[in-house]
C-alpha cells in the first residue's frame, strides 16, 4: 500500500486514463467548458444586436392621432368610382405595346372580349395576351402595366419554358374593368 502512494503522479494519471475514469472526467469537463463558451457567445451576440438596433433605428417623434371628420352613418366610397368609363382598350393596348418594346418582350398574340357595363354591373374587357421573352422582363412588364392602369387585374397567368432558349412564353389573361356610363355621369356631377 505504501508503494502505491509513492508512485510518481504521472503513473497515477496513466493508470486512471487506461481504466477509463480520467477520460470520462475530461470529456465531462470539455462539454461543460463548451456549454459555458456557447452561452457566453449567445449573450454577447444578443448584446451586439441590441446595440446595433439602437444605432440603426432613427428616433422619430411620436405621431399624433389625426381625427377624421366623417358622419357616423356615412358609407365608404365605392371602389369602382375610381374606374374610368369604357372607352375601348386602344390606349391601354398602346401603353402595353410600348412597355413591351422597352422591356424587350415580344407580343405574339392578342385577343379581346369586351362586355358592356350595365347599371348595376361593371364592364370588362377580357384581354388574352401571349408574350415571349426573359422571365424577369415579363415580370417587369406586368408590374408596369398594373402600376400604370389600376383598373386592370390579372385573371390567369401561365408560363412555359422554351427548350431551345432561356426565354419563357407567357399567356396572361388580363381583365380591364370599367364603370357604367350612368355611374360616370353621376360621379362627374358630384365632383366640384
Amino acid at each position: 500500500m505504501n508503494q502505491a502512494h509513492r508512485l510518481p503522479l504521472r503513473w497515477v494519471w496513466a493508470r486512471q486514463w487506461h481504466q477509463g475514469q480520467l477520460s470520462i472526467w475530461l470529456g465531462r469537463l470539455a462539454v461543460m467548458a463548451a456549454s459555458v463558451w456557447l452561452c457566453v457567445a449567445v449573450v454577447w451576440q444578443q448584446q451586439q444586436r441590441a446595440v446595433l438596433a439602437q444605432q440603426a433605428a432613427p428616433v422619430l417623434p411620436e405621431a399624433e392621432p389625426v381625427a377624421v371628420a366623417r358622419p357616423i352613418n356615412a358609407e365608404p366610397g365605392d371602389f369602382a368610382q375610381g374606374f374610368q368609363p369604357d372607352r375601348g382598350i386602344a390606349v391601354w393596348m398602346g401603353d402595353f405595346q410600348h412597355a413591351a418594346a422597352r422591356s424587350g418582350v415580344r407580343l405574339l398574340a392578342v385577343a379581346d372580349t369586351p362586355r358592356a357595363a350595365q347599371v348595376g354591373e361593371l364592364g370588362r374587357h377580357d384581354v388574352l395576351v401571349t408574350l415571349r421573352g426573359a422571365y424577369p422582363q415579363i415580370k417587369l412588364l406586368m408590374k408596369e402595366t398594373l402600376d400604370r392602369h389600376p383598373s386592370t387585374t390579372v385573371a390567369r397567368l401561365s408560363l412555359r419554358s422554351l427548350a431551345d432558349t432561356s426565354d419563357v412564353e407567357a399567356t396572361v389573361a388580363w381583365v380591364r374593368w370599367s364603370r357604367p356610363e350612368a355611374a360616370a355621369a353621376q360621379a362627374s356631377a358630384v365632383r366640384p
